[in-house]
């Protein structure tokens, strides 16, 4: 008797109609664009400190071992950003740090994609995602 119940309530469970409103993921309005051309910006974050006044960058189409360099630039301030690049496109970079005597590069690369939503705000638009490549030197 016990295993009926059990199996009528989990099948309940799993029956249960759920709406997109249910499954909606939850999405930021403020970082949700309108009009958004085939371009965008990426973000550089970085570590700027006693020792690293300025961070020697290296950014590219691809992934770095076998990318194209679009850039190569020194980042002395932040926020800091990358010039257009296309939606779809993978994107790395590496940063070069010195720390206590030893050079140290942070790597990271990510796919710049846009994605529409039509639901979780006011009006139709779109996230972005792949928009911040993370280089900041971590604690040791």
């Amino acid at each position: 008797m016990k295993k009926g119940i059990i199996l009528l309530f989990t099948l309940l469970i799993l029956l249960t109609p759920y709406s997109c409103e249910n499954l909606r993921l939850s999405v930021d309005c403020d970082k949700c664009f309108n009009d958004l051309n085939n371009k965008y910006s990426i973000e550089f974050k970085v570590t700027l400190d006693n020792e690293n006044w300025f961070i020697p960058i290296t950014f590219y189409h691809g992934k770095i071992d076998n990318g194209v360099i679009i850039a190569e630039d020194t980042i002395y301030s932040l926020p800091y950003y990358s010039n257009l690049v296309d939606f779809g496109g993978y994107y790395s970079a590496v940063a070069k740090y010195t720390h206590k005597g030893r050079v140290i590069f942070i790597v990271d690369g990510k796919k710049l994609s846009k994605k529409l939503d039509e639901s979780s705000c006011d009006e139709s638009c779109y996230t972005i995602q792949g928009d911040v490549l993370d280089l900041r030197l971590k604690e040791w």
